[in-house]
């Protein structure tokens, strides 16, 4: 189960930190390192090394 927590989420390639606000394969997240401060995003699929693929990357 998906946790609402900081974690490490793989974006084409490239980690940043963003939290998990829901539950499931349509999971949102909060982008922590990419202005603006909070903008969900949903989850695309998750690799076999756990991090969450998001259909977009955090954009200003």
């Amino acid at each position: 189960m998906l946790r609402a927590n900081a974690t490490n989420f793989l974006v084409q390639g490239q980690q940043f930190m963003g939290r998990l606000v829901s539950q499931g394969l349509a999971a949102s997240v909060e982008c922590a390192d990419h202005p603006p401060p909070v903008r969900s995003y949903t989850v695309a699929a998750i690799s076999n090394a756990g991090h969450h693929v998001l259909k977009e990357i955090c954009q200003p």
